[in-house]
């Protein structure tokens, strides 16, 4: 009759060290994968923000060099804030 440890044993008994290293190196693959796709989300929506108020800063000038009148320039910068 086999006990319920037996195939954790035969496993332990098959792979040993090199079975626990593997299972580490898969998980630490699978963590570093989930904390780079959470990267890469959150420095694209920082680039988003970046890029609106850089254009936010084009249109203050454009307003100051008198380019817009301020009913564009408002007009604009609301669809620029809602980005």
């Amino acid at each position: 009759m086999r006990h319920h440890g037996y195939y954790m044993d035969n496993f332990m008994g098959n792979f040993g060290f090199f079975g626990i290293l593997w299972i580490i190196i898969w998980l630490a693959i699978i963590i570093g994968g989930i904390i780079l796709v959470i990267y890469i989300l959150r420095r694209g929506n920082e680039s988003k923000k970046g890029s609106s108020l850089h254009a936010i800063k084009i249109l203050q000038e454009r307003f100051a060099r008198g380019e817009i009148d301020e009913l564009e320039y408002q007009e604009k910068k609301r669809i620029l804030e809602e980005e």
